[in-house]
Parts: C-alpha cells; structure tokens; sequence
C-alpha cells in the first residue's frame, strides 16, 4: 500500500478542495467522529475506528466499521494510526490532528514518536510536521519558516544545510525554544543528526 490517509476529529480550517485533493489515490481511514466532517467534505473512507460516540450521520454498510469499548485507554487517533501502521505503507499523512481541545493535539503530535521510522507527517492548512530521519533532505519553499523542536530530552549532533541560522554538530534541549522560527534560505534542506527525536515544523 502506498499511502494512507487518516482523518481525526481536530479542526480543518482549510477549504474542501485541500483534503479531498490529498485524500485522491489513498486509503483512508477515519477517527470516530472526524466521519461527521468526512461527510461534509464528501470524502467516503475505507474505514472507520473508535468508540463510535461522537458520530451524528449513519454510516451506509459499505464502510468498515470497527468498534471499540467506550472506556479503552487509548485515543481514536492512536487506534487509526496503529492500523495505519499496521498495512506498512509507504506514507501515512494524518487531517485534524490540530485543533479542537489542546490535550488531545498536545497527544497527537507526540503520536509521531511511536513509529519514528515511518514517513508519518501531520498536515494543516500551511503547516506540516514530522519526526526526521537521523539523515535526511527535503523541500521547502524559501523564506519558509522551519523549527526544530526536540521531542526528547536532547537532540545531539545537529548538522542543518540550507537554514538562516545554521547548527554544526549542535544540540537542542527541549527545556530551551533554540530551534523555534529558522528560515529556509535555498528549496531543498539537509539535518542530519546523532541522538534523540526531532520534529520538523514548516510553516
């Protein structure tokens, strides 16, 4: 499978065009009431996971549906993306993960860090974020901005090409905002480094 897309039920500020164009060639899977919105921007997923609480439309016979216990001790989002994860695609781009009540965007953000060898990115409007590989390029648009913020105690060993303010072999500690509002200067930008868990914002 080449890619998945999950919807989950934060916000979508963007327009209908942004989420079905991205939605295109791709299975997708939805977070129990991130269906109310589906419906909405008539995007029909493949399948649909949770406790199934906060879902106001029927749900025609032809969706999946896969219904969990009210008191399970894991969000929706966890449970699409663990079956995302499950079908080993090549890409998993992750709507509505933003937004809505803080603790759950706060959770589905650090959600990245579960499987940080997967090309797992959460998309917004003009934001996307994801977990970097220890050595990887990618584009940016210049004047974008770009932060680096260490989802681990300590990122060591950043080295970054293409960035305003550069890092050689540097560190970032989550405690300190270093990393927050660097600047693409050149379309395609290289980090490479040693330890820890990086999350990549472009904005």
């Amino acid at each position: 499978m080449k890619k998945i897309t999950i919807f989950l039920n934060g916000e979508y500020p963007s327009g209908d065009y942004f989420y079905r164009n991205h939605a295109k060639n791709s299975f997708i899977v939805c977070a129990d009431g991130a269906y109310n919105k589906l419906s909405m921007l008539r995007i029909k997923p493949h399948i649909i996971l949770g406790d199934m609480d906060s879902i106001k439309n029927n749900i025609p016979c032809s969706i999946k549906t896969v219904k969990y216990p009210t008191g399970k001790d894991m969000t929706d989002g966890e449970l699409a993306l663990d079956y995302a994860v499950s079908k080993n695609p090549a890409e998993i781009l992750i709507f509505g993960a933003l937004g809505g009540r803080k603790d759950q965007e706060l959770a589905n953000i650090f959600l990245l860090r579960k499987y940080p060898l997967m090309n797992i990115a959460i998309l917004e409007k003009n934001t996307v974020m994801w977990i970097a590989k220890k050595k990887k390029q990618f584009s940016a648009k210049i004047g974008q901005t770009i932060s680096l913020i260490p989802l681990s105690e300590k990122v060591t060993g950043i080295t970054t090409k293409g960035l305003q303010y550069k890092l050689n072999k540097g560190t970032l500690y989550m405690r300190k905002t270093k990393g927050i509002s660097n600047v693409a200067k050149i379309d395609k930008i290289r980090i490479n480094y040693k330890k820890g868990t990086l999350l990549v914002v472009a904005q």
